[in-house]
């Protein structure tokens, strides 16, 4: 027997509640595929994020609102830590990075941009330009109807160097299917690459070539 496709509203709530678990009881992680390298830094590194940044956020409510449909991921629905990852792919580059090297995070955010799965579901349409996070970031690709973006922010600092932030904005697309829903491995996949991403793109913003 032929599973019938969900409905349009039916698909849009399945998405969010999937997804996002904002206020559906404990969140189930999303465990992305991660080996930890075992190296030791030698760099100090001082989670400086603001506690109101840690949580779990729906952007926006307003439909006409750029950051309708964007999804902030709370630090325990993504797993491994973001940190422990931050920290373990820095030692593992940390040839690049002045001599004892003190790093302070600023922002170190994962977001579920829903906004063109949402909208098409509810018969509201495409958008004609970028997706907006907080206002100031562009990252949905394309037109492709789901990504997961990363924003990350740095200052980087040595006895050899002038202080420097290190700063980027970057999203990676997956796909929700109209008839089952988002996969959850590929999602956990957009997550990984997108915090991989990041990182690489903030080295580059504040490290000389």
């Amino acid at each position: 027997m032929k599973t019938p496709a969900l409905t349009k509203p039916v698909l849009a709530l399945f998405v969010i509640a999937l997804l996002t678990l904002q206020g559906c009881g404990t969140p189930v992680p999303f465990q992305y595929s991660y080996q930890p390298s075992g190296i030791t830094p030698a760099f100090t590194l001082e989670d400086a994020r603001p506690a109101a940044d840690l949580g779990a956020k729906s952007l926006s409510l307003i439909i006409t609102s750029d950051n309708y449909g964007i999804f902030r991921l709370a630090d325990n629905e993504v797993q491994p830590d973001k940190i422990q990852f931050l920290r373990d792919s820095l030692s593992r580059q940390q040839q690049r990075l002045p001599a004892s090297s003190s790093i302070v995070v600023r922002r170190f955010a994962v977001y579920n941009n829903l906004q063109q799965v949402i909208k098409r579901n509810n018969n509201i349409g495409f958008l004609t330009g970028p997706l907006g996070v907080a206002g100031d970031i562009s990252l949905n690709p394309g037109q492709l109807p789901a990504a997961i973006m990363a924003e990350l922010e740095f200052t980087l600092a040595a006895a050899s160097t002038s202080p420097a932030t290190c700063q980027a904005k970057t999203g990676v697309p997956y796909v929700v299917d109209k008839k089952t829903g988002p996969n959850r491995a590929e999602v956990e996949n957009a997550i990984l690459a997108a915090m991989q991403q990041v990182i690489e793109l903030a080295l580059q913003s504040c490290l000389p070539e």
